[in-house]
């Protein structure tokens, strides 16, 4: 057996490492996703193993291999139980609109996680402002989110004004 047994405010914890089987990986993020973290890099890309350990914690997603990371499947799991694993997802996926509205859709602060092409996208900034105005922080300014001048001035001065609240 490739874990070792540790104590855990009197409770017994098994430690997984790299030479644990998928088994007892399993078994470890069923209690807690971050053990993925001391898993071996072929665990890491099972699909299997990875999901349990997002459904467990979402910070899991950090560990889990790059191509794991660019699954929508996972990443929406992710997402919708805290939209911070946002963070943890591909840049592909960072530019994907439907993960992105839906991890705003627990946390305004996903949207500073968002690519830069959805950060100036009008709809993903919109939903960022009716969630909280501190999402026109991270907006991305363009000729494709606004049609005047006019209009991006006054956005930029809501910008700063509410950079001024939450400093």
């Amino acid at each position: 057996m490739n874990v070792k047994e540790i104590g855990n405010g009197g409770k017994k914890m098994k430690m997984i490492n790299r030479k644990s089987t998928k088994e007892e990986v399993m078994e470890s993020v069923r209690k807690n996703g971050k053990a993925l973290a001391y898993a071996s890099k072929a665990l890491k890309a099972d699909r299997e193993v990875v999901m349990e350990a997002v459904k467990q914690n979402v910070d899991a997603l950090q560990y889990a291999s790059d191509e794991l990371r660019n699954d929508k499947e996972i990443v929406l799991e992710a997402v919708r139980d805290d939209g911070w694993a946002l963070r943890y997802a591909s840049d592909e996926l960072r530019n994907d609109k439907e993960i992105v509205l839906e991890s705003m859709k627990n946390t305004h602060f996903a949207f500073q996680f968002a690519s830069q092409e959805l950060q100036g996208n009008r709809e993903v900034v919109l939903e960022a402002v009716k969630q909280n105005g501190v999402g026109m922080k991270y907006a991305s300014f363009d000729e494709t989110l606004h049609s005047t001048i006019e209009e991006k001035e006054d956005i930029e001065a809501l910008r700063k004004e509410l950079d001024k609240l939450y400093r």
